[in-house]
């Protein structure tokens, strides 16, 4: 929310301001407030949202209502392609006149240009609302792979992919069990092989960014570990089982 907040003190407070929806075009902005609840916490962010019955307001009077909001606020909108996705703002016009337009981020790249005092877009505090999510995992988690995963995690940039861990039905538990999955199906008839972080954190972001499935196997079990160098995934064979290792 400081972020956004900064950006646009920075901009002509009596400039109209909009926000870009696909079905609706530009419209007025109002406020949703959305939760995601893990175990006995719950997360909080304001997303913004189109509001065509709701009168449109200029900069300045759109920064009165944020201010209502702490700077740590997560902040986020709808994005085109469904889910959240972080707040960018451009600009747009007709002639000469231009008003400011919030959008999300693939509208942002796609269909408008930045405004004067910005390079670049407004990003949601993705970051913060990632590292509170993935805390809440790691309270009830005695994995340790979990928790270097989540380290890797927290580092990262990637809006979508740090939006997918916020998504109610990813777990750093389950994609522990897709990662093993995954070695399973890569390894054929070896008996051992290696598996780089690279891999690994590839494996990580389709988890994250697609809609696949993990299936819940218990033909395929095991345990993974990782360490700074690469991992090596050691099978056994049983008769019912396959246990597999991922070092």
């Amino acid at each position: 929310m400081a972020d956004l907040k900064s950006a646009l003190r920075k901009e002509n407070l009596k400039k109209q301001l909009s926000i870009f929806d696909e079905t609706l075009g530009y419209a007025a902005i109002d406020f949703r407030i959305d939760h995601q609840q893990k175990g006995e916490r719950s997360i909080s962010w304001v997303t913004l949202i189109a509001a065509p019955s709701v009168k449109m307001k200029t900069v300045g009077e759109f920064l009165e209502r944020l201010e209502v909001y702490p700077d740590q606020t997560v902040v986020a909108t709808v994005g085109l392609e469904g889910g959240y996705s972080p707040v960018h703002i451009a600009v747009d016009g007709l002639g000469k006149e231009t008003w400011l337009v919030l959008c999300d981020e693939i509208a942002y790249h796609n269909f408008f240009s930045p405004p004067e005092h910005s390079e670049q877009g407004v990003d949601l505090d993705l970051r913060g609302a990632v590292k509170e999510y993935l805390k809440i995992q790691l309270e009830t988690s005695e994995n340790p792979t979990e928790t270097r995963l989540a380290s890797w995690l927290e580092q990262q940039e990637d809006s979508e992919l740090l939006i997918g861990v916020l998504k109610e039905e990813r777990s750093l538990s389950e994609l522990v069990q897709f990662c093993i999955q995954k070695a399973s199906a890569s390894k054929g008839k070896q008996s051992a092989m290696m598996v780089s972080d690279e891999v690994v954190f590839q494996w990580v972001r389709e988890y994250y960014t697609t809609d696949i499935e993990v299936k819940n196997s218990s033909s395929v079990k095991g345990t993974m570990q990782t360490t700074p160098t690469p991992q090596v995934i050691e099978t056994e064979r049983k008769e019912e089982e396959q246990q597999i290792s991922l070092f």
